[in-house]
């Protein structure tokens, strides 16, 4: 692989950071690189990069610069202001379950699967609220597990239903994780 790419271009090209493959393998050609136009440099192997952090006595950023002499960075690598994202839509809870239950997309004995596995995690869920059972973080992980064997059943039969869901996500685990908000769907 040519090198003569690192000189030509920059991880801020937006060419590069669309297609980074040639850029990548170029970097790996010269682990250690300085992007003049990004200011700083690029360490791409990791063996390198591990040494250079567990050697705080010789690559140290310590005294190199002060805030007084800190660069801006240039104007092209600069982001530009996005607007404020949109408020989510509401969630509608009963709408998405009469689609699951009425979709041709699943069969019977798939809904059955899916609903005692729902039906587990809601118990799981109610323990941590109640009792301090559990690890929210191991209910977050089955729930997108779940989330996505769901999504991926519906792809192809109800592709709208299964990208409406996807987008609920963070939506519902909010509900199933506030105790209070759990409280309310499980009344």
């Amino acid at each position: 692989m040519n090198t003569s790419l690192l000189d030509d271009k920059s991880l801020a090209d937006p060419d590069v950071q669309e297609r980074p493959e040639a850029y990548y393998h170029a970097l790996h050609e010269r682990p250690i690189f300085y992007d003049a136009r990004l200011g700083f440099y690029i360490c791409s192997r990791y063996r390198t990069m591990r040494e250079i952090l567990r050697n705080t006595e010789v690559f140290s950023s310590v005294d190199s610069q002060s805030m007084d002499s800190l660069r801006p960075p240039p104007p092209e690598v600069v982001a530009p202001e996005m607007p404020p994202p949109a408020a989510a839509p509401p969630l509608d809870l009963e709408g998405l379950e009469y689609r699951l239950k009425q979709t041709k997309a699943l069969g019977v004995l798939t809904k059955l699967a899916l609903k005692n596995q729902i039906d587990d995690l809601i118990a799981d869920l109610d323990a941590f609220h109640q009792k301090h059972e559990g690890d929210l973080a191991a209910l977050r992980e089955r729930f997108d597990l779940l989330l996505l064997k769901v999504t991926s059943l519906l792809q192809d039969g109800e592709p709208d239903l299964a990208r409406e869901i996807a987008e609920a996500r963070d939506g519902l685990w909010r509900l199933l994780a506030d105790p209070t908000e759990f409280a309310k769907l499980s009344a």
